[in-house]
Parts: C-alpha cells; sequence; structure tokens
C-alpha cells in the first residue's frame, strides 16, 4: 500500500471515527433540546384549540346536559332490568360511564382542516387510545403534556400529546417535517466534532513523522560532521524506509569511492616512487660513464623507467575514468573468438617458451572492441607473466544464453584468502606474483567488465595455477 493509500485509509476511518463520535456525544443533548423547541413551538396550538374546545361548551351547554341526563337514565333503567333477572348468578360488575362531549367530532373536523398549516398531523384521542405506557399516561394527566422524539440519520421521530381533561382526550400532534433550530445546531456540534477528531488524528499522525524524520536528520548531521559509518535506521514505515535505504546506500558508495580514493592516492605515491628512484639512479650513474655505450645502456634504463611511469600513469587516469558514472561506451556484436585470437597473435611471439592451447567456439556479444581489447591484453598478459610452461584459453557457450571465457597457467597460483582481494588496485601479493606492474590491471579489468555487465573470478586452474574466468550475456554465432 502506496503512502497516500495509507494516508486515505487513515483519513476515512478518522472521518468515521468522528461521526459516531459526534453521534454517540450529542445525541442525547439534542433529543432533550428538540423536545423543548417542540413543546415550544406547539404551544401556539394547544392554546388555540383549548379555546376552540371552551367556544363549543358556551355555544351547546343547555343540549350536552339534557342528552346526558337521557343517557344517565337510560343507563340506570338497564341496570335495573339486569338485577331483576334471576337466571344471572353473578351480577355484572359496573363501571362509570366516561361520556364524550357533543362537540367533539366536529373539533376533529376543524383540526383535520388545520394539520396542514401547522406541519403536523393532528388527531384527538380517548386517554386509553393513546400508545402510551401506564406510566406515561399518568405523566400525562399530571404534566398535561408529554414527548415522544427520537432523533434519526435524515430525519426525526417527533410525537407530542396533549391531555385535555374537559373531554378525557388527548391531542396527538406528529411533526411531518423537520427545519427547526435545534436540527442546525447538531449539525453545527457535529462538524465541530468531526473537525476536532480530524485534527486530533493529524497532529497524531504530524508528531509520528516528524519523530521519524528527526531521526533521518540526525544521521544526515552526523554523516555531514564527517562520520562516514553513519548509517540511517532502515526500520522505519513508508515513505522513509525508502529514504533511509537509499541514504545508505548513497554513504555506502561514497564511503567506498573515498577509500579508493584514499588507496589510489597511496597507491600512487608509492609506486611513483620505483620508476623514479630507477631514473635518479641512472641519471647519477651518467656522471660515471666513460664511453658511448655506458651512455646508451643508462639512458636505454631511463626510457624504460619512463615507460613505467607512463603505463602507471596512464591506468591510473583509465581507472580514474572508469569509477565516474558517465564513461562512453560504443557498443556493437563482436565474434568474441575472433578479438582473443587476434589478441593472442600478438603477445604469444613475445613468449615463446609458453605452450598455449586454444579452444575457442564461435559466440557473439555487445560490446566496446577496444576496451574488451583492453580485458584481454591485461588477462593474457598476466597469463603469459605468470605461467611456467602452459597456458589455457577456452570459449564457450554455456547453453543459457551466456558464455564463458576462462584463461588458465600453472604459475604460482593464488590462496582462497587472496581471490576477491586481488582484484582490487594497488594490492600485491607475494613476490611470485607481483614482480613488475603497479597492481592497476585487475582493477581496470573489473571496472571495464562491469561496464559491459560482465563478471570476473578467480578460481584454481586445473594446471596447478590461477585460472580467470569471464562470464557474461553472448549467443553462439
Amino acid at each position: 500500500m502506496t503512502f497516500f493509500s495509507r494516508l486515505f485509509v487513515y483519513f476515512s476511518l478518522a472521518l468515521l471515527v468522528g461521526v459516531l463520535a459526534a453521534v454517540v456525544l450529542l445525541d442525547q443533548h439534542y433529543v432533550s433540546a428538540l423536545k423543548d423547541e417542540e413543546r415550544m413551538s406547539t404551544q401556539g396550538i394547544r392554546q388555540l384549540l383549548q379555546q376552540k374546545m371552551a367556544e363549543y361548551e358556551t355555544r351547546t351547554p343547555q343540549l350536552s346536559a339534557s342528552i346526558s341526563e337521557k343517557l344517565v337514565s337510560v343507563a340506570t333503567e338497564a341496570a335495573e332490568a339486569e338485577s331483576e333477572r334471576p337466571e344471572l348468578k353473578e351480577p355484572a360488575s359496573q363501571e362509570p360511564v366516561l361520556q364524550q362531549p357533543l362537540w367533539l367530532p366536529n373539533l376533529s373536523n376543524w383540526l383535520a382542516q388545520w394539520q396542514d398549516k401547522f406541519g403536523y398531523h393532528l388527531t384527538l384521542q380517548r386517554l386509553s387510545d393513546v400508545p402510551l405506557t401506564q406510566s406515561q399516561r399518568l405523566e400525562l394527566q399530571q404534566q398535561g403534556a408529554w414527548v415522544d422524539a427520537r432523533s434519526g440519520w435524515v430525519t426525526d421521530n417527533v410525537t407530542l400529546f396533549y391531555y385535555y381533561p374537559q373531554c378525557d382526550c388527548v391531542l396527538v400532534l406528529e411533526k411531518l417535517y423537520h427545519d427547526t433550530l435545534a436540527y442546525q445546531h447538531y449539525g453545527n456540534a457535529l462538524v465541530l466534532v468531526v473537525f476536532f477528531v480530524l485534527a486530533l488524528f493529524v497532529w497524531l499522525y504530524v508528531r509520528a513523522n516528524q519523530r521519524h524524520v528527526r531521526r533521518l536528520s540526525q544521521s544526515y548531521q552526523a554523516y555531514g560532521r564527517g562520520d562516514f559509518s553513519q548509517r540511517a535506521d532502515t526500520q522505519l514505515p513508508h515513505p522513509y524506509h525508502g529514504l533511509a535505504s537509499q541514504f545508505n546506500d548513497m554513504a555506502e558508495r561514497i564511503e567506498s569511492l573515498m577509500n579508493e580514493h584514499q588507496l589510489m592516492v597511496n597507491g600512487v605515491s608509492h609506486d611513483l616512487k620505483t620508476p623514479l628512484a630507477r631514473l635518479r639512479f641512472a641519471l647519477d650513474m651518467t656522471r660515471e660513464c666513460r664511453d658511448v655505450d655506458d651512455y646508451r645502456q643508462q639512458m636505454q634504463q631511463m626510457d624504460a623507467s619512463l615507460d613505467d611511469l607512463t603505463e602507471l600513469l596512464d591506468d591510473w587516469l583509465l581507472l580514474a575514468k572508469l569509477n565516474g558514472q558517465a564513461y562512453p561506451l560504443t557498443v556493437l556484436p563482436h565474434n568474441l573468438a575472433d578479438i582473443v585470437t587476434s589478441v593472442l597473435s600478438r603477445l604469444q611471439p613475445l613468449y615463446r617458451d609458453i605452450h598455449v592451447t586454444q579452444t575457442l567456439e564461435s559466440v557473439n556479444a555487445d560490446i566496446d572492441i577496444s576496451l574488451f581489447q583492453r580485458v584481454l591484453e591485461n588477462l593474457l598478459g598476466n597469463g603469459f607473466k605468470f605461467a611456467r610452461r602452459q597456458l589455457s584459453v577456452r570459449l564457450c557457450s554455456d547453453g543459457s544464453g551466456g558464455f564463458a571465457l576462462m584463461i588458465e597457467e600453472d604459475g604460482p597460483g593464488i590462496p582462497d584468502e587472496d581471490k576477491t582481494r586481488v582484484l582490487q588496485p594497488f594490492v600485491r601479493l607475494d613476490d611470485s606474483r607481483s614482480s613488475q606492474g603497479g597492481g592497476l590491471g585487475l582493477a581496470i579489468v573489473v571496472n571495464l567488465l562491469e561496464k559491459h555487465g560482465f563478471e570476473l573470478q578467480v578460481q584454481d586452474s586445473e594446471l596447478g595455477g590461477a585460472a580467470f574466468v569471464v562470464r557474461g550475456q553472448g549467443q553462439p554465432s
């Protein structure tokens, strides 16, 4: 998961937690405020209905009394008739008959006409018919009002009950819509809580990232003060893990280049002394020369010393260029067998005492021909120098799209502990393998092969000496 994906997930979770926290914390307060507001907004309806009831009672008091007397008389006669029936073993229980006003149906019709204007569904019900518990009905009778409010995600369910003792009835108001001030306050409080949770999340996230940045900064500062062994902690979350890894790679590369630079400076300063000392000695010897032959001999020695000095400086400059990142290569497909044969034909006449065995397959590879010839000259030249009597050169394809070039000799060989060290610049082994040169040849070979994507390995030879194996990508031709 990428950094931005993780941030999006964290932000979404924080938003969800903020909404849930706001709902849990504010819902009870919102419902309480909603009840108070509904009571205040419906007081006018309650009072208007109260006035309407008083008006109806004023208009029809005598009719109500007459009808009530008749109802009582009818009820009394019915009770006496029931008591005279001997077949009834158990007397019927007598309950008080609650009389409803005659104007009650007219009032219900009036409420039906006005309910659209009030924004509530208005109905008049008997107290025993309202959907409330016994305790809620008692509280309704005592206080005269009862509000049932429940908040929802989109709409609120609000029902108000107003009790009128003169008719023992209840006005039921069911809210049809909501746009009140309490809802606005709830929305504002919800937004504030959500932003607070988001701000807390951002603060915690930034604080955690600040710790990671501080740890990386301490590593950078220590490295800038000269502690080149300083490395950043890679056990950091994304994306700081990548920064730490890249910093460590850069630090290792810089440390390696500095070590190579120091080694090169030390090696060049050391190896320059030998040809310069020979030049000084030959120049001093010219003062003792008595004839032309003595002068010619000293001049030849000085010329050889100058050749060694020139070769050392050329190798040093080439190695410095190879260590750069933008060394140009002209890569084209070439037949490696032809190049090996060409280099051998130039070197073999110089070592007539060495028997050379060639086994060369025709292999094509993408190379810079001038640089690869330099590789072969170094490897074959070392093989001729350290071989006693035999030198074997083999070139073959490995069947998997690669090739192997093996140069073996029967010289003193290379110990296992020195097979890696011998490829470093200015490294010399014992006198048996370091009689000549400045120790840059194999280091140059390694760099040139790396530029081509090839690899150099040092192994033991079946002839008894050392074997240098070049491996890379190539196809049989």
